[in-house]
């Protein structure tokens, strides 16, 4: 499927079997704690994205949470024994003005923090934060030129681009600078509006300093539904999108991978839901902007999915409710399951045992 050169890498589903432990609880019907969460520090976005997943969530208001609640949510991380947290979600996280204490704050409790950003707000401060304190930074830009960004983007000024890229370039010197271990991601949702440019964008993230260019395909399920009324040739938008995905790889070198991610969709790009039941929803909470727990980010702003508020998940956390609202999941019903290798490896590895686990 041309999706990377070397398997060992971070966008790999296969790498949830180190979870082993966790997994074997689900398959029993267990629920451990959390090893990872994700975290919306705000609600607010300066984009208007046309492949937007958080759209709904955002419509229900703007919340920004307060330096007091970065604070306590580091706190309680560190508390619960939760590694690690994904910093992104419903908003920009740039636009937090405590973003960089966060980031900090999570590491002075030996918690790692990734985040996910547009890459058009980010402070000096916030920059020094990620690379002293991250395991990653991945800067959505979606393209290789400006004309081809605003439309995508929502917005109206060319000049956003050329800013966005300057930003992930600053943050590509600071990281050489500082010798930091942070990885730094060029990243691309490939859509028929942008399936073009996706060599043209690997080219400028090589030039940028970036170490890792990753993509994926947006499902043709929701593609015209969510970002245009028109109607497309999806075989071709697919046989172009692979040619150069193709071309992509040849840049490829030691400093510089090509991350394709396409098993996580059916052949032709469309969405796939291989297992029966959501599982592994339960393997790390969504703490929202709005001060609530949302049980899945795929699902974030429905309100028959909103757990509890972020002070009272550990109490919450594998109670009858929690288990209840799981079962509620139709995974035929979801939209892109962001985890759905993740539910198929517990169906198929841990309770139907497909891989002869104990044998080597």
């Amino acid at each position: 499927m041309n999706e990377w050169i070397s398997a060992l890498n971070p966008f790999n589903s296969m790498k949830i079997l180190i979870w082993r432990e966790w997994l074997e609880a689900l398959a029993k019907g267990e629920m451990l704690a959390p090893l990872s969460s994700d975290t919306d520090p705000t609600s607010v976005c300066n984009f208007k994205c046309a492949h937007c997943n958080a759209e709904r969530y955002r419509s229900n208001g703007r919340f920004t949470l307060s330096k007091e609640q970065l604070i306590s949510l580091a706190d309680l991380h560190g508390a619960w024994g939760i590694k690690s947290t994904c910093i992104a979600g419903g908003g920009e996280p740039t636009l937090n003005n405590n973003l960089d204490i966060f980031i900090r704050k999570l590491a002075d409790n030996n918690v790692q923090s990734g985040i996910i950003t547009n890459g058009s707000s980010m402070t000096y401060d916030q920059m020094e934060a990620i690379t002293d304190c991250s395991r990653y930074a991945g800067f959505s830009v979606d393209t290789g030129n400006a004309d081809t960004f605003i439309k995508i983007k929502g917005i109206k000024d060319k000049g956003m681009f050329d800013k966005v890229i300057n930003n992930l370039s600053k943050l590509c010197d600071m990281r050489e600078k500082k010798r930091s271990k942070v990885d730094i991601a060029f990243k691309y949702l490939v859509t028929p509006l942008n399936v073009n440019t996706i060599c043209e964008a690997a080219r400028l993230a090589k030039e940028c300093g970036v170490q890792h260019f990753h993509l994926r395909p947006g499902c043709i399920d929701n593609i015209e539904s969510e970002i245009t009324n028109h109607k497309y040739n999806f075989n071709e938008y697919i046989r172009l999108g692979k040619n150069e995905i193709l071309e992509a790889h040849l840049l490829e070198d030691d400093n510089f991978k090509v991350f394709a991610v396409q098993h996580k969709f059916g052949r032709t790009w469309e969405r796939k839901i291989n297992f029966n039941k959501c599982r592994a929803v339960s393997l790390l909470p969504t703490f929202g902007a709005d001060g609530y727990c949302h049980l899945c980010f795929d699902l974030r702003g429905k309100k028959e999915f909103i757990m509890c508020k972020h002070e009272e998940i550990i109490e919450f956390w594998g109670s009858e409710k929690h288990r209840e609202m799981i079962d509620a999941i139709d995974p035929q019903k979801c939209p892109r399951c962001t985890f759905g290798a993740y539910n198929e490896i517990i169906e198929k590895v841990f309770i139907e045992d497909c891989m002869c686990r104990n044998f080597p």
